[in-house]
């Protein structure tokens, strides 16, 4: 009986790539509140907004958009827009919002590409959707653990990406995509930088951002307008309001160290642009809103 030699076994190996994602789940909470109620302008730096009503009626103000948000509705409102909310019904408004912050940048450039932000009760999406936040609102609520919540959030956010995803209109250039997100990380370096070395002159910051890109000034105007909807001279106006706000309302930093990190020469400098900003200068801003909820954005380092 002729004995067959056995052939050695190659192994076969099926490689796949390492994964990290660093996602933040922001100023979640549900509240109810009364005629007059208004959240003011401002947007979020690299985080989108989910917003919900569950009784009553808001107005959202999406940059020049107006939209009258139903029991139902939802506003998904993507990094870098401005937007706010009012109240103006005799009967009380009550709603859930979250914002998130993610590392993968793929899908806050769909997010941002969209051309939709509003979402009514019988659109697809918000079919799809509305279980899913549903749930994530009730594991917020019976303080679920730190997995349980991740778990639902990310629910969330892989209907979003199949959502996304399957639009046709997406064709902006992700080279554009990159280009403003590195500009608008530049300008917000602007805000962060305590060495008043590193910082440009006023006069002269966005040509001196420009260069530093590699790239001229109009095109570094032009391809931040047309990704965000918004010039690069507003969106640092911008930080710099919701900076010193933050700053205000959520440390005991001194009216001083507070303008030279937002980049004012001085203080009275500041208390003039201040005032002009909210109607009142930051002393009587603190005192009144001390105690209030403002869910603005703070910049962080990266």
């Amino acid at each position: 009986m002729a004995i067959q030699a056995h052939k050695k076994f190659e192994p076969l190996y099926s490689s796949y790539p390492n994964f990290r994602n660093e996602t933040y789940l922001y100023g979640a909470h549900t509240a109810e509140v009364g005629q007059g109620w208004t959240c003011s302008r401002h947007l979020h730096h690299m985080m989108f907004e989910i917003n919900l009503v569950l009784e009553g009626c808001q107005t959202c103000f999406i940059n020049d958009e107006k939209i009258e948000q139903q029991p139902g509705d939802l506003i998904i409102i993507p990094p870098m827009v401005l937007h706010e909310f009012k109240q103006a019904h005799p009967y009380n408004l009550r709603y859930f919002v979250f914002h998130v912050q993610i590392s993968d940048s793929a899908l806050l450039q769909l997010i941002t590409r969209s051309q939709t932000n509003y979402y009514p009760s019988a659109h697809p999406l918000n079919v799809q959707l509305r279980p899913l936040i549903d749930k994530l609102m009730a594991a917020l609520a019976s303080n679920a653990s730190k997995t349980a919540v991740f778990s639902d959030l990310f629910g969330v956010l892989t209907a979003l990406e199949q959502h996304y995803s399957a639009q046709s209109s997406l064709s902006l250039s992700h080279t554009a995509d990159a280009l403003s997100y590195r500009i608008a990380r530049e300008i917000e370096s602007l805000v962060l930088s305590s060495d008043e070395s590193e910082r440009p002159p006023l006069s002269n910051w966005l040509e001196a951002l420009s260069y530093r890109i590699g790239i001229s000034r109009r095109h570094c105007a032009r391809v931040f307008q047309q990704t965000y909807q918004l010039s690069p001279r507003d969106y640092l106006a911008i930080l710099r309001r919701q900076e010193a706000m933050h700053a205000l309302l959520n440390c005991n930093d001194s009216l001083e160290h507070i303008a030279h990190r937002i980049g004012f020469e001085n203080v009275q400098s500041f208390i003039r642009q201040f005032t002009k900003w909210t109607g009142m200068t930051p002393g009587v801003f603190r005192r009144n809103h001390r105690n209030d909820f403002i869910y603005l954005t703070p910049l962080e380092e990266k």
